[in-house]
């Protein structure tokens, strides 16, 4: 099983970041819905999946 990882480890790496870069065009590119609605639990999977941790997402006072 190991001998088949590295054998594919240039396919594995480069499906995981086309992954990540997918799911942060996504959290990127739409606004973070209610975290209590169906929608916002999705969207909390997709942050995972880009990597998003914390409040790397939130901005500043609005002014």
């Amino acid at each position: 099983m190991f001998d088949n990882i590295l054998t594919h480890a240039d396919t594995i790496l480069t499906a995981v970041g086309a992954v990540v870069i997918a799911a942060s065009l996504i959290t990127s590119g739409t606004p973070t819905p209610d975290p209590n609605t169906a929608l916002g639990k999705v969207y909390r999977a997709v942050e995972l999946l880009a990597l998003v941790f914390g409040k790397a997402k939130d901005r500043g006072p609005q002014g």
